[in-house]
């Protein structure tokens, strides 16, 4: 020990500590862990997860829709996906028949 510092409060890299928290102190962990403040950045998808925090209910992400309107739906999207892609495929088919080998 130096001057009466564990030797963690000196070799922080963020260069403080956090104080434990009263949990902490209570089950005696405080001089076991000390909490790090980590920043990293965040991917498309946590970001849209937590702009969608706002909600008024947490189950509203988990109302089932009726099957019909749902099925009629996935059928359009469907559609729309698979049009150019079939288009794109039948183009590539003509051209690849038409080249002699």
């Amino acid at each position: 020990m130096m001057l009466g510092q564990e030797p963690r409060q000196t070799t922080s890299n963020v260069g403080h500590l956090n104080k434990p928290s009263i949990q902490a102190l209570i089950h005696g962990l405080n001089r076991h862990y000390y909490s790090i403040a980590v920043n990293y950045r965040k991917n498309e998808l946590e970001e849209k997860m937590l702009l969608n925090l706002h909600k008024k209910k947490w189950t509203d992400g988990l109302t089932l829709r009726r099957f019909d309107t749902h099925s009629q739906t996935y059928e359009q999207t469907v559609q729309v996906r698979l049009d150019p892609l079939i288009g794109r495929i039948g183009k590539w088919l003509t051209r690849r028949v038409s080249y002699p080998r």
